[in-house]
């Protein structure tokens, strides 16, 4: 038992691998079809892989999996959007900051008559 449970896991994590690292629509077709293999073990438990209800819910678990992977993606751009509009802010500030002491240190020079040099 144990042992067929080792090959098993093993099978099972090569599987995983050659679904992870590509990506994309690899990924996407791994998990509609895990999706579809888990939903229908699960109706042979229940008893109604062969009635109207299987029917209707194949397509269903396909829909849920396209839905999932569009609103990760939706909450990925956004983040990603948060984190650019604050990248460029800091950018800015950090860009006024530095005129600053430019215009500050010229006025200076003028003031003294005097060459002033910049840190």
């Amino acid at each position: 038992m144990f042992k067929t449970r080792l090959i098993s896991g093993i099978i099972l994590i090569a599987v995983a691998l050659l679904l992870i690292i590509p990506g994309g629509p690899v990924l996407l077709a791994g998990c509609i079809a895990i999706s579809l293999i888990g939903m229908m073990e699960f109706y042979r438990v229940i008893g109604v892989h062969k009635t109207s209800l299987a029917v209707v819910g194949y397509p269903r678990i396909v829909k849920d999996v396209f839905q999932f992977i569009v609103r990760t993606f939706l909450c990925f751009i956004i983040h990603s959007v948060g984190m650019i509009r604050s990248f460029y802010s800091h950018l800015l500030i950090t860009y006024i900051i530095q005129q600053s002491k430019r215009i500050y240190y010229h006025r200076l020079q003028n003031v003294l008559s005097c060459r002033v040099v910049l840190p």
